[in-house]
């Protein structure tokens, strides 16, 4: 009980004076907002690219467009996908309220503990015209304003991995 004492505590002391109803985009609640930081922290590996990827999230649930972010579908099969096994089509394809590649706005709950620079992130995600992002398997990622840009970055990756000696 005592841990759980803490973690709220170390919450209400970092994450809450970042949270504002009103400023925070979408209106999300607070319970929305801190799955959506979980979200970017399963996400971002490059610090810099935080805002960036919560600015995508912001647009895709502005225009009502399904998240369709990976970590959301190892939370909910309880795995981890590496550059050697990527998801399948089975996987993103299995129905649970978590996998945001078939159910439409956040999922029912964080998939992460967010830390203070995932909910800045969130709080004031970069105003970008991006809505698609795909990993480069070294941290960082390929962001696209459409679906064609998106499709011909995944494709430039995957054959990339392919083509590199094991």
């Amino acid at each position: 009980m005592e841990i759980i004492d803490q973690m709220l505590r170390q919450f209400e002391a970092v994450a809450l004076p970042l949270y504002d109803a009103e400023t925070v985009p979408l209106g999300l609640s607070l319970a929305e907002w801190v799955t959506l930081a979980s979200i970017v922290e399963k996400e971002a590996v490059i610090p810099a690219e935080r805002p960036t990827i919560a600015g995508v999230f912001v647009n895709r649930l502005e225009r009502e467009m399904r998240l369709e972010t990976d970590p959301t579908v190892e939370y909910a099969l309880g795995i981890r996908q590496t550059k050697e096994q990527p998801l399948t089509l089975e996987q993103v394809r299995t129905p649970h309220p978590y996998n945001t590649y078939l159910n439409a706005g956040l999922p029912p709950g964080a998939i992460a503990s967010p830390g203070v620079a995932s909910f800045q992130a969130t709080t004031t995600p970069e105003n970008t015209e991006f809505l698609f992002f795909v990993a480069n398997y070294d941290g960082t990622h390929v962001f696209s304003r459409t679906l064609g840009e998106h499709e011909a970055a995944t494709q430039r990756i995957r054959a990339a991995v392919n083509d590199s000696p094991e």
